[in-house]
């Protein structure tokens, strides 16, 4: 048998309902992708969008797939592939027949989820989605990023430009909000699958709040020897205990208290900085979304 390669790729954009889409995808029985690393970011190394967990080396890359078996599409959903400079580019060069999954939403909405998704996941240390801002600002602190992950029309229109429109479908978040099972469809025709197939469509990615984000960092940003130790750790520890360990961490450090509202002149602010994008994106899909970007 030869190499398995993916076909295609759900490249973002970040908190627009792909971890919903990746699992409901991932159900069907026609397509595959891996369950142990949703998001390998391969083809995207820029530090500056992803300092995570990241698979740089193609032979553990391509092994995430040795189990599609005959799986008419084989596929994976790393986030940060939309805003890399590179990733489009890189993926044209690995497959050029692959097909291509977008996810939108309001990108004031995005930055302010994405923001308390890295402060649950403890890659962000500062205490305010204000303070956030200002440092997304700032060239010496510009890791973690925001802003960039809302410039959809030049990001869209680079995957336009290397794969064309036709192998390319945009999905917004507040479609697969209103009517999932027809997005889902569509998604399925697009990817040309068995498009009568229905998921289990109950909710993914419930959000969840630091309780203790001194404990979610130092979980995140762990030191090196301790990460050592963690590794030689799994020769004697089983998994099913680890995986007791880390709930238990989880459920100390987090709460289902839902997050606090934005505030209001920080939504303006960024209404204001978006808008322009919104109305080159609006112009492209021929569909208008300055309502993202408007009270």
């Amino acid at each position: 048998m030869g190499v398995v390669k993916p076909n295609f790729f759900l490249v973002g954009a970040p908190r627009c309902g792909t971890t919903s889409m990746y699992a409901y995808l991932r159900s069907h029985p026609q397509i595959f992708m891996p369950e142990t690393a949703k998001e390998p970011h391969y083809f995207a190394p820029e530090e500056s969008l992803w300092y995570g967990k990241r698979i740089d080396d193609l032979e553990t890359y391509l092994a995430l797939f040795t189990g599609a078996r005959d799986a008419v599409r084989i596929g994976e959903a790393s986030t940060h592939y939309l805003a890399s400079p590179s990733a489009a580019n890189s993926i044209y060069a690995f497959n050029p027949q692959a097909r291509i999954l977008i996810m939108l939403r309001s990108p004031v909405d995005l930055l302010y989820s994405l923001y308390y998704h890295r402060r649950q996941t403890g890659k962000e240390r500062h205490a305010t989605f204000e303070q956030a801002l200002i440092a997304d600002t700032d060239e010496a602190s510009r890791k973690p990023r925001y802003r960039i992950f809302g410039q959809f029309a030049s990001q869209v229109q680079r995957y336009w430009d290397v794969f064309g429109p036709d192998a390319v479908q945009i999905i917004l978040f507040d479609d697969l909000k209103s009517d999932v099972s027809a997005v889902y469809r569509q998604t399925l025709l697009f990817l040309d699958v068995d498009a009568t197939f229905q998921p289990d469509f109950a909710p993914v990615n419930e959000h969840r709040t630091a309780r203790f984000p001194l404990i979610r960092q130092m979980k995140a940003r762990a030191p090196s020897w301790y990460r050592l130790l963690q590794k030689a750790g799994r020769q004697f520890v089983s998994s099913d205990l680890r995986q007791v360990v880390n709930a238990q961490i989880d459920q100390i450090s987090l709460s289902d208290a839902p997050r606090p509202p934005m505030n209001p002149a920080t939504r303006q602010q960024l209404q204001r900085e978006f808008l322009p994008e919104m109305e080159q994106l609006s112009q492209m899909l021929n569909r208008d979304l300055t309502h993202w970007c408007r009270d």
